[in-house]
């Protein structure tokens, strides 16, 4: 993380570590206990070119997948490996590219930038709906301890995030995260989780 910061800083590139790589840092006092078996990178989409090259500089290869070149690329060198986005996920699955403003609001922490709380949370949300199909393999126990962890700390403003999942119509899709989390935490009721439902 302090490489990819300096990499990236001293290329004049802004960024933002997302996903479990921040969420790690961010809710967990013990990262360590959270896995992490990449580094999820956010720039915006102009500056996709300049940060690959940026990589590639120190070393790292790319491997572009077919499946999800059109907004993130993997990159890896010796037993590291980083997943650069230029969007959240697929064209088509948000009305419009909140990545340009989750840059502008993000935030310094632990020698890194990382989305400010509200943008977590909408990721927390959104991402696993689409990406990991909730109920699916991939979907993971852990991306459920995130949500638990993000909703107990609550340092977030509920309404800008419903806000956002409204303008980019996802509502529904958080929800049913929101819902597959409110299944498997019962009977530990997990705070302002049925308000927000």
């Amino acid at each position: 993380l302090e490489e990819i910061d300096e990499l990236l800083e001293r290329a004049g590139i802004e960024y933002a570590v997302i996903k479990g790589a921040a969420n790690r840092l961010q809710l967990y006092e013990n990262p360590a206990l959270r896995a992490c078996h990449d580094i999820d990178v956010l720039v915006d989409s102009a500056d996709r070119l300049k940060a690959a090259t940026t990589f590639a500089s120190a070393g790292f290869y790319a491997s572009p997948v077919l499946e999800t070149i059109g907004h993130e690329l993997e990159l890896s060198r010796d037993l590291v490996s980083v997943d650069l986005h230029w969007g959240l996920m697929r064209e088509g699955r948000l009305r419009q590219d909140p990545t340009s403003g989750m840059l502008k609001r993000r935030r310094e922490s632990h020698g890194t930038w990382s989305l400010n709380a509200e943008d977590t949370l909408f990721l927390l949300l959104v991402h696993p709906a689409f990406a990991k199909h909730l109920a699916g393999w991939e979907m993971g126990l852990h991306r459920v301890v995130d949500i638990g962890a993000c909703l107990r700390m609550g340092q977030f403003d509920w309404q800008a995030v419903l806000e956002r999942l409204r303008q980019n119509g996802v509502a529904t899709a958080a929800w049913a995260t929101l819902r597959w989390v409110q299944l498997l935490t019962e009977p530990q009721p997990l705070p302002g989780l049925h308000s927000m439902m």
